[in-house]
């Protein structure tokens, strides 16, 4: 999945959680992902161009029994751990790719950057960033839905702390990030975090 051309195919993209769920609904809105409005599947139980539901089985179910007008359905999924089982069962295999974007640890290492905090994350033992965030930080709404609203309100500053979680973070076995779905990787966006 590493060309553009295919995100003109029906694309279907699972967000883990609010946080998750607030940041791509931006950038779509903003129009500062590669992929184009109008391939994004709406789910039908919300009318949102993204889906909360995880499971693979319930995915099939749901957004399988639909034909796109294509022969192959492009998966994004936005999560925090590569490690979370997803595998479509053999019949639909062949007619889906699926991508995950991970946000090791949590999704909330955005917040602690864009806060200019990282280094002093690094230092702390077992914190997870969400714990971080609320203990040290003061943003215990860090988990709510109307408060990551209004926290992530700026679609170019959001774009910064995407590229600089990519340059600075250690990816491990094929790890991939949200930095994939942004229109142009920031060339403006040096050093560390």
């Amino acid at each position: 999945m590493d060309s553009q051309a295919i995100y003109n195919e029906p694309t279907l993209v699972i967000c883990e959680g609010s946080a998750e769920s607030v940041i791509f609904e931006l950038l779509l809105t903003a129009g500062k992902l590669i992929i184009p409005k109008d391939s994004l599947i709406e789910d039908p139980q919300t009318g949102r161009f993204y889906t909360r539901c995880r499971k693979d089985r319930e995915i099939e179910e749901r957004f399988f029994s639909v034909t796109y007008g294509s022969s192959c359905v492009n998966i994004v999924r936005i999560i925090d751990s590569p490690n979370e089982r997803f595998h479509l069962s053999p019949l639909y295999q062949s007619k889906a790719r699926v991508l995950t974007l991970t946000t090791r640890p949590e999704i909330e290492i955005l917040a602690i950057i864009k806060e200019g905090a990282y280094r002093d994350w690094t230092h702390v033992n077992n914190m997870k960033p969400s714990e971080f965030c609320k203990e040290k930080l003061g943003l215990h709404k860090i988990k709510q839905y109307a408060f990551l609203h209004q926290y992530w309100n700026d679609a170019d500053e959001l774009c910064r702390v995407i590229e600089l979680y990519r340059r600075n973070h250690h990816f491990q076995n094929h790890e991939r990030c949200l930095a994939e779905l942004l229109v142009t990787h920031s060339d403006s966006c040096t050093g560390q975090v």
